[in-house]
């Protein structure tokens, strides 16, 4: 009983936010204004509520523009090991910085919506929307590279160590300052911006830390333990040391280490300084707070970015979660979920088809990364659609072919063309060779636009697969 009489209040109170909220000026966000208590209590605010608002906002700032074309040339090397002037994201911050894109015009010519057109040089393929999200994904492969060569961001302490929890985490690089670094910070958030428009998830992997200060929630030493567990550990061990025989045993001075590596002085000279054992409360705060704020500048600049695309007004009404599920989706792809996003075509009884059935079977048994890569090679993105985008994975009967043929994928429509292959031994070895050998989009055909950049490792070059926006024709 008093569960429900709290559930009837929630609903009260988000009736009466949703009528109201339209009547809050939401640039007055100092201490006790409307805005500020909206922001303040938004974990009562129900999804539903706060996404009406936030699409609403999308719909009155969407510009009226078609969206540019972008020409971008990814050479024959992988993400890893580009050159940074060769990175995509370097091209496309050059082209956005110069022609001044806002990346706020989303269309295209296919049913998908994109912020830009993507002609990738010396490469085929006609962007209906696949060209455009393997743009996307391959520069965030480029961002989350460690041996890459921009080096924006860098892997958190955890991952670095492989001990505690959100190993696949990224952080911003504190070092990354320069004038060109800031601009291309600024860029991430633009694509940020741009996949909550068009609905064409990031595949980026940030923690807490970093969504949090882009909607302006506090962050604490929690969220900088939850990335580095060597940081928790020194700093409970601080606190929980009761004797001043044992602190000073420590010898702890006033410097903390830094998120990208090396060792940062609390204040000049604090190397040198022990810390007193009356202080050592005040010392794990000024280091908890040192590694909140360190990579601030870096955050903003997303920020600065983010909001040129979306508006800023509503983001501090939704959770950091919220945020990372609007612009990244959700990693863990649910098998069950996509079939539910499944269509059939020539395929009669569609999940019943004798085809269908071999198919499920299969993807039923693959690990994570194999259905990353089957969607990846099906339509150039490694994360199941955002909720109510209207994207559906199409599978395709490929009548009178058999086992001697691969799938074939149009990346463009979320379409997997199937053999009628004989086993479920067939299917998965065909599977498997297509969504990990197909490296490239129609790579080696005669392209008017332009010759692909020649490796950047080592004059090698590497054998591309061919394809027609479509990938693994045998």
């Amino acid at each position: 009983r008093a569960l429900r009489a709290r559930f009837a209040v929630l609903k009260a109170v988000n009736r009466l936010v949703k009528g109201a909220v339209r009547l809050v000026d939401l640039t007055r966000v100092e201490e006790g204004s409307m805005a500020y208590l909206l922001a303040y209590w938004k974990a009562l605010l129900f999804p539903q509520v706060k996404d009406a608002l936030f699409n609403t906002s999308l719909t009155l700032s969407a510009a009226s523009d078609d969206p540019p074309t972008i020409r971008l040339n990814r050479g024959t090397s992988p993400p890893a090991n580009r050159k940074k002037e060769r990175t995509l994201l370097y091209q496309m911050m050059e082209v956005v910085e110069r022609k001044g894109f806002t990346l706020r015009d989303v269309g295209g010519p296919g049913e998908d919506k994109q912020s830009w057109i993507c002609e990738l040089e010396g490469e085929g393929g006609t962007d209906y929307g696949g060209l455009f999200r393997e743009s996307l994904r391959e520069m965030c492969a480029e961002l989350q590279s460690g041996e890459g060569s921009l080096q924006l961001l860098v892997q958190c302490p955890n991952q670095r160590v492989a001990s505690g929890s959100n190993q696949d985490k990224w952080l911003p690089n504190p070092r990354s300052k320069s004038a060109t670094e800031m601009k291309m910070f600024r860029l991430v958030g633009k694509l940020m911006g741009a996949a909550i428009r068009t609905g064409c998830c990031l595949e980026l992997d940030l923690p807490g830390l970093v969504w949090k200060q882009l909607v302006g929630e506090d962050c604490v030493r929690e969220d900088v333990a939850a990335v580095d567990d060597q940081f928790h550990r020194d700093v409970e061990s601080a606190l929980q040391t009761h004797s001043a025989g044992e602190w000073e045993a420590k010898r702890r001075t006033w410097e903390v280490r830094s998120l990208a590596g090396g060792v940062k002085e609390l204040f000049p000279g604090g190397a040198s300084v022990e810390v007193p054992f009356a202080e050592r409360a005040e010392y794990v705060a000024r280091a908890s707070q040192y590694r909140v704020d360190e990579c601030e500048e870096q955050i903003k600049a997303i920020r600065e970015g983010l909001h040129s695309v979306v508006p800023s007004l509503v983001l501090p009404l939704l959770m950091w979660r919220d945020l990372e599920v609007k612009v990244c989706g959700r990693p863990t792809i649910d098998v069950e979920r996509l079939k539910s996003l499944t269509e059939y075509k020539d395929m009669h009884g569609g999940a019943e088809h004798r085809v269908s059935k071999l198919f499920w079977k299969v993807v039923s048994d693959m690990s994570n990364d194999d259905l990353a890569a089957l969607l990846a090679f099906t339509w150039g993105r490694t994360r199941l659609p955002v909720e109510h985008s209207g994207d559906h994975l199409i599978l395709q009967l490929l009548e009178g072919r058999g086992d001697d043929y691969l799938p074939q994928a149009h990346t463009c429509f979320f379409t997997l063309d199937l053999p009628e292959y004989s086993s479920e031994a067939v299917m998965r070895a065909k599977l498997l060779y297509a969504i990990y050998g197909c490296a490239a989009i129609d790579n080696d055909v005669n392209n008017p636009h332009g010759t692909l950049y020649e490796s950047d490792a080592d004059g090698e070059e590497e054998d591309e697969e061919s394809g027609e926006d479509e990938e693994g024709e045998e």
